[in-house]
């Protein structure tokens, strides 16, 4: 299969790094100038990447590792060519709603969702440190058949390893996003780390996000108790005590967020079920309008 990657952001650079050192074929699509790229290990050794272009071949497979409020930008002037391929579709982001969207403009291409915790933290303009690995789980939004499984799995198991394919994305999607529902925000809105946000004084808003989040998430058929969301939060946290969200870094940086998918998405599932998400909705306006916290 040859591998295409949308953009050479942050994550992007990391796969194009590992797809180098695996030797196999891929291509990187970008509207910009291809440049060479550094790549810090968590050893703290460098290496160089300087990825091919496309030069308007399409691939077996396009990777994009993209913000969500980027994902239909980028993919609607290729739209014409993929939807005469069987090009698979392989989006990357945090949030929801995006992938009914790109299933829309793309009816027919097979199209999965893959969550990772790999995360890689922009330094310079061509310098990328890896800042962490982990667990990496796809699955099928659309139109995967058995052999694109297998062939799949096979590749992400060799360049997001560890990797589990899963049958019910949807539900790891929804664990993903409540945790992000209640780090990315606050921690955007407060300007701290990961790790601040264990403290005492967040207790109340981490409890009421979990209520919400976890009311909504039972009238989408996953059921998870306030209680474990709340686990699950305090977990990731822990582990990333010294990291700065995504959302944290978009704020700080003046860059849009996205928020929209991520609180804005709770927001829209519980108005059209009806339960009541105040402090998700509160949130999505402090952010978009700029606004300090008033707790």
């Amino acid at each position: 299969m040859h591998i295409g990657i949308m953009s050479q952001g942050a994550i992007a650079s990391i796969l194009a790094w590992r797809l180098q050192k695996l030797d196999l074929p891929y291509c990187v699509l970008s509207k910009r100038p291809l440049h060479p790229v550094q790549i810090e290990t968590l050893e703290g050794e460098a290496d160089m990447v300087l990825p091919p272009g496309c030069n308007g071949k399409i691939p077996d497979v396009l990777l994009v590792p993209l913000k969500a409020w980027q994902v239909m930008t980028a993919l609607e002037p290729l739209a014409a060519k993929l939807r005469q391929t069987n090009t698979v579709i392989a989006l990357m982001h945090n949030g929801m709603g995006v992938a009914e969207q790109v299933h829309a403009l793309l009816p027919d291409n097979p199209l999965l969702a893959i969550t990772t915790r790999c995360g890689a933290l922009r330094i310079e303009s061509q310098r990328i440190r890896l800042t962490g690995t982990g667990l990496t789980q796809a699955g099928a939004v659309a139109n995967i058949s058995e052999p694109h499984m297998a062939q799949l799995s096979e590749l992400f198991s060799r360049l997001l390893p560890p990797f589990e394919w899963q049958q019910d994305i949807n539900q790891v999607l929804w664990d993903k996003l409540a945790i992000n529902a209640v780090i990315n925000p606050l921690s955007a809105l407060y300007q701290c780390k990961n790790g601040e946000l264990l403290q005492p004084r967040f207790d109340l808003l981490h409890e009421q996000l979990a209520a919400e989040i976890a009311a909504v998430m039972d009238t989408a058929g996953v059921s998870r108790s306030a209680a474990q969301l709340l686990a699950s939060i305090r977990a990731v946290e822990q582990a990333t005590a010294q990291n700065y969200s995504s959302m944290n870094r978009d704020v700080t940086a003046g860059k849009p967020t996205e928020i929209d998918f991520i609180n804005g998405f709770i927001k829209q599932k519980g108005a059209a079920t009806g339960i009541a998400t105040p402090l998700n909705n509160e949130l999505v306006e402090l952010i978009q309008d700029g606004k300090p916290p008033r707790w």
